[in-house]
């Protein structure tokens, strides 16, 4: 049976999850980012050191570029899913499970616009339907949720306070 192979996810998209997951303080170390991204048969294309040195690229850029570089040669977004899938698979966080629920949290928020989402056991999924408006409302307030409040500040203040209007 052939493997489904699912569409592009936008570079963009591919970014964000990369920023979550590779955060300093709650993302991935560098040691996990290399056993999922073997784990998921992606190679890590940040060049090799020569003995003695060390490469200076931070996490975010070495999985944006492994992930990216990976969707590109196989024109889909399967190896984005299978590196998030294994990344979020709740057996590694068997210890701390608040960790997991805060880390599922932030990557739904790219997700989402990609039209996937990870389920609270850890599975990926797209909705099989078009999206319906109270699902597109729910997907907002998950998203507000998370927004910083100086930005949900920031809005408001420009709603109270628009800027003036200036014909062409």
């Amino acid at each position: 049976m052939p493997v489904k192979r699912y569409p592009l996810i936008d570079e963009s998209i591919v970014h964000s999850l990369s920023e979550v997951l590779g955060r300093t303080e709650k993302g991935l170390t560098n040691r996990q980012i290399q056993q999922l991204l073997s784990a998921a048969g992606i190679s890590d294309p940040t060049p090799q050191a020569p003995r003695g040195t060390y490469v200076v690229i931070s996490k975010r850029d070495r999985l944006f570029n492994a992930l990216a570089s990976r969707q590109r040669r196989d024109a889909c977004g399967n190896p984005v899913l299978a590196f998030v899938a294994k990344a979020l698979a709740p057996v590694r966080f068997h210890d701390s499970p608040d960790a997991f629920e805060a880390l599922r949290a932030e990557v739904n928020v790219p997700l989402d616009f990609a039209g996937y989402y990870v389920d609270e056991a850890g599975k990926l999924h797209r909705p099989g339907s078009p999206p319906t408006a109270p699902s597109v409302l729910r997907g907002r307030d998950r998203r507000r949720q998370l927004l910083p409040r100086c930005a949900r500040g920031f809005q408001e203040s420009r709603r109270r306070n628009p800027p003036p209007h200036r014909p062409y």
